[in-house]
């Protein structure tokens, strides 16, 4: 081949696939912004009322810290055993101090 038709079919190569990207970025931001059909809308307003109803029940709750105050609570006592210590095999650590 020549040399100019390589250049030549390089540079409508490049032009192409610049011009192929180009558009599936337009198409993707169009699709993105897109609000007319109405379902997405719905949708987002059923949402946006599901979440300010859990936040009103949410802000309903109230809770009763006084047990953590409560000396009962503050004295417990933990009685669980202690497992026994088992020795691994193997060699003894040469770095344990003598």
């Amino acid at each position: 081949m020549d040399s100019t038709l390589k250049n030549v079919s390089v540079i409508l190569v490049i032009f192409t696939l610049a011009f192929v990207s180009y558009y599936f970025f337009i198409q993707k931001d169009e699709s993105a912004t897109d609000l007319g059909s109405g379902s997405i809308s719905q949708d987002l307003f059923a949402d946006v009322q599901r979440y300010i109803e859990r936040r009103e029940v949410l802000n309903k709750v109230k809770l009763d810290v006084t047990i953590f105050a409560d000396e009962r609570f503050n004295n417990l006592v933990d009685y669980t055993p202690e497992e026994p210590v088992k020795p691994i095999p193997g060699r003894d650590n040469p770095f344990d101090d003598v």
